[in-house]
């Protein structure tokens, strides 16, 4: 029952065996273990200086270089210290270096408040092992390297089991051959928070290079405070992060990298709870970013504070994002190569969908909004440019600058009732569709394109179908859609509601413009819309029509208007067609010069226009109307007075 302490002012070695071993082995908490060192400590076939304790807590205070020269054998730490009751480890070492077996290692049984803290500010070496280790069974670990942690093993390595306590560790430069650079961890259903900080301008690096994760309710948060410091995964992730409903946080001011088969940051919440991803340095892996939570909120990057590293996958998507609650991605550049390709069906859904999937950006909830906003270049992979779907009634979001997709669509949107808002500023090149939206429960959908819009051979430029009454809106007059050169129908958009096009200049290697508001399933009730399409320069149908505009509405309030100010051209098809089938809305059309020319499968009309029921049919052309048949060709079976056709040709 006492205390003890050993203050050495000068070198200390022992050259045989351990150079200062303190033990008390009083029961009491206040039989406590100091041991002060000014000047080296080494040691020849033990650790250099060896703590341990029953009741009490352990302080050592190392000024000079500690040094072990027993070789791989478990005795033979730098600093060994251990309260195997439920005292407090204490380590400053402020000497240029530690080595050893461990370079640090401490451990303690205690169940509640700081049960180790180490803080270093030279180079600590584990030779054999670790770093710096931290071991409690549920109260806090604390370890701090200002200078650099290395361990063949591990470079720090922080863990509790149980209890509240917190884990944390601070950061210089770390590596571990074959192990963590970092690894803090929470385990037996532990309530503390896991963080884990790089500073200054570091590296650190292992087979992980930081492993932050909890089994408990904690917060998990890994974080960095400067432009130039990388975490980089030699055979893992960069950053692989847990949590199991407590907010996860991944902050990072440098740059991130994963070993192939990893990400170059992996966030995942196995509860319900949130996932925060923002890098400002650049990230790689075989996926960029992987994020994933079960009902939380994803965000990667946000309105405020863009994530505005480059983000490079090699084999799987740049950035993956998937869970029940919504997604906000707010990057600049993202690109990957390889990658799993994608199959579409009838209804233009893309299977398989995996976190393998060679999208650039994959964003999937299934129940909440998705947001995506990407102001640098955006390049797909075997699959596509972006895809994002919500199962749910909510919203979703696009906007991008250039978007290229070597395979698949350059953009997919698939909703379920919510909105579809996609607005584009840059060049939209695809092997596929350039862009497709489709919302399969009747919501709106809005493309605003302010850049050129190209698809590949055999597939539309932009496709947008609504399954319902939902809206349909490609281009406003401000910011008018086009050029866009498909290779087959350069806009195709269908609803049961309103439909308008506004576009500057078209070109489909089968049709230029379709818009038809019509019934989309069989189970529809009738479509009930009105189709505005609105064009200033050229719309050419290279095989069939050039303009088809269609309304089935069952009310006269379902006109059809075609403003085509442009030259028209279509090739075994009509220029313009316009028809009303069933309630008698009125047809408008203001043309310029259009030119119908006939092929293979016959002659064709420069104008048609159909009107069934009591419609009014007007047109105006302020150029030459050319057809293979008949230049206008108007009728509609109207018998009221209103109905009827009023040709101006000028």
């Amino acid at each position: 029952n006492g205390r003890v302490v050993i203050d050495a002012s000068g070198p200390v070695t022992g050259e045989t065996s351990y150079g200062i071993i303190g033990i008390n082995n009083g029961l009491l908490a206040d039989n406590t273990l100091t041991i002060r060192t000014a000047g080296p400590v080494t040691s020849t076939s033990g650790s250099a200086i060896s703590a341990q304790t029953i009741g009490g807590n352990i302080d050592i205070t190392a000024q000079g270089s500690i040094l072990s020269n027993a070789g791989p054998t478990w005795f033979g730490d730098g600093i060994y210290a251990e309260a195997s009751g439920t005292g407090a480890v204490s380590v400053l070492a402020t000497g240029a270096s530690i080595s050893g077996y461990d370079g640090i290692y401490t451990a303690t049984r205690a169940t509640s408040g700081i049960g180790i803290d180490v803080q270093t500010t030279g180079v600590v070496s584990g030779l054999t092992q670790f770093g710096l280790y931290g071991r409690a069974l549920g109260a806090s670990v604390n370890l701090a390297s200002q200078g650099t942690a290395t361990g063949v093993l591990g470079g720090l390595v922080a863990t509790t089991s149980g209890g509240s306590g917190n884990v944390t560790v601070s950061t210089a430069n770390a590596d571990s051959a074959n192990g963590m650079g970092v690894s803090a961890t929470i385990t037996n259903a532990g309530t503390g928070l896991v963080r884990v900080d790089v500073t200054g301008a570091s590296t650190v690096s292992g087979v992980t290079g930081v492993l932050a994760t909890t089994d408990g309710s904690g917060a998990v948060t890994v974080a960095s405070n400067t432009a130039g410091s990388r975490v980089i995964g030699t055979g893992g992730a960069g950053v692989q992060a847990s949590a199991n409903g407590g907010l996860l946080t991944v902050a990072l001011a440098g740059g991130a990298t994963g070993a192939t088969g990893h990400a170059g940051v992996s966030a995942i919440n196995t509860g319900s709870g949130a996932v925060n991803v923002n890098v400002d340095g650049a990230v790689s892996g075989t996926t960029g970013i992987y994020a994933v939570t079960g009902t939380g909120a994803i965000d990667i990057g946000t309105a405020g504070d863009r994530s505005t590293g480059s983000i490079t996958a090699n084999g799987a998507p740049g950035i993956y994002a998937a869970t029940a609650g919504n997604i906000g991605i707010h990057v600049g550049a993202v690109s990957t190569t390889g990658g799993n390709p994608v199959s579409f069906g009838d209804d233009r859904q893309p299977f398989p969908i995996s976190s393998d999937s060679g999208y650039a950006i994959l964003a999937l909830s299934s129940a909440g909004t998705v947001t995506i906003d990407a102001n640098g270049l955006v390049s797909g992979g075997a699959a596509g440019g972006i895809y994002a779907r919500t199962a749910g009634t909510n919203a979703l979001s696009i906007s991008t600058a250039a978007v290229t997709a070597a395979a698949g669509d350059a953009i997919q949107a698939d909703a379920f009732g919510g909105n579809i808002s996609i607005v584009t500023t840059g060049a939209i090149n695809a092997a596929l569709v350039g862009i497709e939206a489709n919302n399969r429960n009747g919501g709106a959908i809005s493309i605003l394109s302010g850049g050129s819009v190209t698809s590949g051979a055999g597939t539309n430029g932009i496709n947008a179908r609504s399954n319902g009454t939902g809206s349909v809106t490609i281009g406003s007059t401000a910011q008018r859609t086009g050029p866009v050169v498909a290779g087959a129908t350069g806009v195709f958009a269908t609803s049961e509601g309103d439909i308008n096009v506004v576009v500057s200049s078209v070109t489909g290697a089968t049709r230029g413009i379709v818009a038809a508001n019509q019934r989309t399933t069989s189970s529809s009730p009738a479509a009930n819309g009105r189709v505005v399409i609105d064009a200033t320069g050229p719309v050419i149908g290279q095989s069939t029509i050039g303009i088809i505009g269609v309304t089935n509405g069952v009310l006269a309030s379902n006109t059809l208007v075609i403003n085509a100010l442009g030259p028209v051209t279509s090739t075994g098809g009509s220029g313009i067609s316009a028809q009303v089938t069933n309630g008698g809305g009125d047809i408008t059309i203001r043309s310029g010069a259009v030119t119908a020319n006939s092929s293979t499968n016959g002659t064709w009309d420069g104008i048609f226009a159909d009107g069934r029921g009591d419609s009014l049919i007007s047109i105006a052309t302020t150029g030459t109307v050319s057809g293979s048949n008949y230049g206008i060709d108007a009728f509609s079976t109207g018998s009221t007075a209103r109905a009827g056709v009023n040709i101006a040709a000028g």
